[in-house]
């Protein structure tokens, strides 16, 4: 597993904000991120990662049990989209962020991994 680093200045004496958190990018590219669910928190996830596009982060993949219900237009069209959870594990991803809701766990198998 790669370790992260994430840069973040506390505020100044000036009472200026300080500057957002950056992550050091992955071999000279961005971290690619997978999403497991897209309910309200994975959906609102997704949504700052799309808009605000954080430095060294870039949502590649979506996997949701429920592919036709949640599909937005606002997800850009290289963003993979699946409802198989094997393949979205064996995706060229860095992160994988698990914010699939419900009482069993977001695919066959997941949770022993």
């Amino acid at each position: 597993m790669s370790e992260v680093n994430v840069s973040v200045s506390p505020q100044d004496v000036s009472g200026q904000a300080a500057p957002e958190p950056r992550v050091e990018p992955c071999n000279g590219r961005p971290w690619r991120i997978a999403l497991f669910g897209f309910g309200t928190v994975a959906s609102s996830v997704a949504r700052i990662l799309v808009d605000s596009r954080p430095q060294g982060l870039e949502l590649t993949h979506i996997y949701s049990r429920s592919l036709a219900r949640r599909r937005v237009d606002w997800v850009p069209s290289s963003v993979t989209w699946t409802d198989d959870a094997d393949a979205a594990l064996a995706a060229d991803v860095d992160v994988i962020v698990e914010l699939a809701g419900g009482l069993e766990p977001a695919g066959p198998g997941f949770m022993a991994r």
